[in-house]
C-alpha cells in the first residue's frame, strides 16, 4: 500500500463523503482522486520519475494535498519546505534533498524562484491546471514516501526519510489510538508540511474523516470555520491554544475534541483553554524520525487532571498501539526516551553517520530526557542536549520554565544554563512580559517549595520576544550565543551554591 491509495480507496468506498473542505469547498474522495490522478500525469509529463525528490513551498490548501498524494503515484518523493523559512534555509534544504523541482503556492513566488535558482531546481505554480495523460510507475511501500527536515535548533536540519509503509503506520497508529472514525471532521492548525500537520491530516483521511483547511492561523477564522463546517476535533499546536484560551467562542458548536501537540504547552494555558472549550482533550507527543506519533495522554486523564491529579497535565500520556518505549541510561529515574515502532524511519537523508547515532541497537535516540511514573505515564523533562549541569547536578529546563509559567507576570519563558567558573553552569530565565515585569526576587520566591534549590534561576533576563524558528520552536542557541565571553555574575546573597539555599 502506498500513501495516495488511501484517496483511491475511499473514492470506490464512499465516493460522495467529503474529504477536504478548503475555502469553503467541499471536495468529495471521488472528485479528490480525479485531481490527484491528473495531478500525477502532469507531473509525471515534467520527467519526475520513481525516486526523484520534489519539494512543495505551500501554504495549506487543497492543491497542495493533490500533490503530495500525485507524487506518491509516481514514486517521487515529497521534500516538505517549511514556508515560513528564509532563503538560505530553503536554497539548502532543496541543494541537501537533490530536489528536481519545486511546486510553489502563488504567495511564495518570490522566494520559490530565488531558491530553486541557487541549486538548478525548476520552480512551478501549485495551482497549474492538471493535465490527463500516463501516470507514472507506481512505487513499493517500501520506497521512499517524504523527507521531512527537523527544526535545527541546535544547527542544521536534517532530512528524516520515511517510507511509505512507515508513514502508513504512523497513520495508522494515531487513528486506532485517538478513536478516530470516517464520522470526524478535523480542522487542521497544524500546517501540511509539518510532520504533526501532516499525521493528523492522513490519519483523518485513513479513517475515511474529513479535513478543514485554514489559509492561516487566526482565531476568529478558527471560529467562523468550525461553526460553518460542522468541525468537530480542532487540531492544534500550543501556540494556537494560547491565542484561543482567553477567548470565549459563541457556540461550541459541534466541536467534541481538541487534539493538540507539537511543543510543550504551560498548564495554566491548558486549564484556560479547557475551559473555553469544554470538550475532550487528547494530547500527543512524538518526533518526525519516530514516524510521528508515539504517546497520547487521553481524554481520561485530563478529566482525571480537572478532578484534582494535576500533575497529569504535565505528563504525555502512554504509548500508542505499535510503539514500545523504554528509558535509556537512567539515572534519578530519568534517561533517554528509546522509542521501537513499524513507523520510525529510514534515516537521515545522505547522513549515515547520524542514522547510526539515532538508531543504534535498533531503537530511536529521541534525544529526549523522560521518566515514568507507578501507572505508566511518560514525563519529558527536557532535549539532552538542553540540559544543565550546575555543580554536578542536573537541570532539566524544561521543568523549570513549567514552573515559572505559572507566575501571572510571566507570559513566555526560556530557560538556559550560563557559564559559571564556580559551578560550571548556573539556571538563567529569559521572561517575556506583556505588563510589568517581574523581579529575580519574585520569580525565586515562587519557584520555592515547587523546585530545589539548585534549579531555582540566579539569573533574569527580559525580552520583548523569544527568538523562534520557522516551526516555532524557541532557538535557545540564540539566547546563549551572545553570553559568551562574558561574565556571569552571582545576584542573590542567600545561595550558598546551586545545590542549596541557606
Amino acid at each position: 500500500m502506498i500513501v495516495s491509495d488511501i484517496v483511491e480507496h475511499f473514492a470506490a468506498a464512499t465516493p460522495d463523503r467529503t474529504a477536504v473542505v478548503d475555502r469553503g469547498r467541499e471536495i468529495g474522495y471521488a472528485a479528490l482522486n480525479e485531481r490527484i490522478r491528473r495531478r500525477a500525469a502532469a507531473v509525471a509529463g515534467l520527467g519526475v520519475r520513481r525516486g526523484d525528490r520534489v519539494a512543495t513551498l505551500s501554504a495549506d490548501r487543497v492543491e497542495h494535498l493533490e500533490l503530495i498524494c500525485a507524487l506518491s503515484r509516481v514514486g517521487a518523493v515529497w521534500v516538505a519546505v517549511n514556508h515560513r523559512l528564509t532563503l538560505p534555509e530553503v536554497a539548502h534544504i532543496l541543494a541537501d534533498s537533490g530536489a528536481v523541482g519545486l511546486f510553489y503556492s502563488e504567495e511564495h513566488r518570490e522566494l520559490a524562484h530565488e531558491a530553486a535558482a541557487t541549486g538548478g531546481a525548476w520552480a512551478r505554480p501549485l495551482r497549474d491546471e492538471p493535465a490527463a495523460g500516463p501516470g507514472g510507475e507506481r512505487p513499493s511501500a517500501g520506497d521512499d514516501f517524504c523527507i521531512m527536515y527537523t527544526s535545527g535548533t541546535t544547527g542544521r536540519p536534517k532530512g528524516a526519510v520515511l517510507t511509505h509503509r512507515q508513514f502508513l503506520a504512523g497513520a495508522y497508529y494515531l487513528a486506532c489510538g485517538a478513536g478516530i472514525t470516517a464520522a470526524d471532521r478535523i480542522l487542521l492548525g497544524p500546517p501540511q508540511f509539518h510532520a504533526g500537520g501532516a499525521i493528523y491530516q492522513f490519519a483523518h483521511l485513513l479513517a475515511g474523516a474529513s479535513v478543514v483547511l485554514l489559509p492561516r492561523f487566526d482565531p476568529e477564522l478558527v471560529e467562523r470555520a468550525a461553526a460553518a463546517h460542522g468541525v468537530g476535533t480542532l487540531g492544534l499546536v500550543p501556540t494556537m491554544m494560547h491565542a484561543l484560551a482567553d477567548r470565549r467562542p459563541p457556540s461550541q458548536g459541534r466541536v467534541r475534541r481538541v487534539l493538540y501537540g507539537g511543543s510543550p504547552v504551560s498548564r495554566s494555558v491548558l486549564r484556560r483553554m479547557m475551559a473555553a472549550y469544554p470538550v475532550e482533550f487528547v494530547q500527543t507527543y512524538g518526533q518526525t524520525e519516530a514516524g510521528v506519533i508515539v504517546t497520547i495522554l487521553d481524554g481520561d486523564a485530563h478529566r482525571g487532571a480537572l478532578a484534582g491529579d494535576e500533575r497529569l497535565l504535565a505528563s504525555c500520556g502512554k504509548p500508542l498501539l505499535g510503539y514500545r518505549v523504554r528509558l535509556d541510561g537512567v539515572t534519578g529515574g530519568i534517561g533517554e526516551v528509546m522509542v521501537d515502532s513499524e513507523s520510525v524511519m529510514r534515516g537521515y537523508w545522505r547522513r549515515p553517520e547520524a542514522t547510526e547515532a539515532a538508531l543504534a541497537g535498533g531503537w530511536l535516540r529521541t534525544g529526549d530526557m523522560g521518566s515514568r511514573d507507578e501507572r505508566g505515564f511518560l514525563y519529558i523533562h527536557d532535549r539532552k542536549s538542553a540540559m544543565i549541569i550546575s555543580g554536578g547536578e542536573n537541570v532539566y529546563p524544561l521543568e523549570v520554565e513549567r514552573v515559572l509559567a505559572e507566575h501571572p507576570l510571566v507570559d513566555e519563558v526560556a530557560v538556559i544554563g550560563v557559564p559559571d567558573e564556580r559551578w560550571g553552569e548556573v539556571v538563567k530565565a529569559v521572561v517575556v512580559s506583556a505588563g510589568r515585569r517581574p523581579e529575580l526576587a519574585e520569580l525565586r520566591e515562587h519557584c520555592r517549595g515547587r523546585l530545589a534549590g539548585f534549579k531555582i534561576p540566579k539569573l533574569l533576563e527580559h525580552l520583548p520576544v523569544l527568538p523562534r524558528n520557522a516551526a516555532g520552536k524557541v532557538t535557545k542557541h540564540r539566547l546563549s550565543s551572545h553570553l559568551v565571553g562574558q561574565p556571569v555574575r552571582g545576584v542573590d546573597g542567600d545561595l550558598d551554591g546551586p545545590g542549596r539555599e541557606r
